[in-house]
């Protein structure tokens, strides 16, 4: 399905994500719950949209268990593919509210989909690993304030790269690094104001090239131990990066601070959150009210 979702600076936008719904009825408390999807990281190219793999299109399709275990549990799913996914755009990859805000839009037209038997007000949760790991934590702290109508239980969470800089400094030169070229231009997509084309020397955009014609695993293969500054024709380092700043005056390092979780979310609350211990381990977030 197509639906209507808003970026990080309320611009309205399109976005792709499927609603899969048990032929099983429902045997369980109320209405059959609801699990926002977010899928973890599967490239930044349209190509590589989860809702294409989910269509047959298995080029990393990795999710599946996952989504089969939702399924086989009794629950509805709604699996957004993230912002970016439409023809000729580019997937704002790690950019937060962009990423909270596509889940939590499709979990409110979920119910709007004629025969899925999914209730507006039914009990919702959010799911991702990973890339999705962080944006179902941002879907997560987004959704009193963007979606106060959806009825959000609980979040679980894994592999989530809450803070941007702390993973980026540990992608750079390492096997992973394809992930932190993925961020960059991600975040040259939503921060079109700071400099990204001029800073680029020919590896570097040959680089940005690649990264949005792959998918994942074309991704960490292509880039293995590959160095931003091998990128940029002055050969700037993350730090030099980060100082950089765009048209507005904002820099490099405030775009990625900003993608920060918990930062500056909500206003104190008289209810304390409690954490379950035994179904959470050290790289998961699960809480409950």
């Amino acid at each position: 399905m197509q639906y209507g979702s808003t970026d990080g600076r309320g611009r309205r936008v399109s976005v792709v994500g499927t609603v899969v719904v048990p032929q099983k009825p429902w045997t369980g408390p109320g209405e059959r719950p609801l699990v926002a999807f977010v899928p973890g990281t599967l490239g930044i190219g349209p190509q590589c949209a989860f809702s294409k793999q989910l269509a047959g299109q298995y080029q990393d399709a990795y999710e599946g268990p996952n989504i089969a275990a939702l399924l086989n549990a009794g629950y509805a799913v709604a699996a957004t593919d993230g912002q970016g996914y439409m023809d000729g755009e580019v997937h704002p990859y790690a950019s937060g509210a962009e990423a909270g805000h596509a889940s939590l839009d499709m979990a409110r037209a979920a119910s709007r989909v004629p025969g899925t038997g999914v209730s507006p007000g039914a009990e919702v949760g959010i799911w991702g690993y990973s890339e999705g790991g962080s944006g179902s934590l941002w879907a997560a702290q987004l959704a009193r304030s963007y979606a106060p109508e959806l009825n959000v239980v609980g979040v679980a969470s894994g592999g989530i790269p809450a803070d941007l800089k702390q993973v980026a400094s540990n992608l750079d030169g390492k096997f992973f690094a394809g992930f932190l070229v993925d961020a960059f231009i991600g975040l040259s997509v939503t921060h079109p104001q700071l400099p990204f084309d001029d800073l680029l020397n020919d590896t570097g955009r040959k680089a940005v090239k690649d990264a949005e014609s792959l998918c994942a695993l074309g991704t960490v293969s292509r880039f293995p131990l590959a160095r931003i500054e091998q990128l940029t024709k002055d050969g700037l380092t993350l730090d030099q990066i980060y100082a950089l700043h765009g048209s507005d005056g904002t820099t490099w390092g405030d775009a990625v601070g900003a993608n920060k979780l918990g930062t500056g979310v909500g206003t104190p609350d008289p209810v304390p959150a409690t954490r379950s211990a035994s179904r959470c381990t050290s790289t998961a977030a699960c809480w409950t009210r």
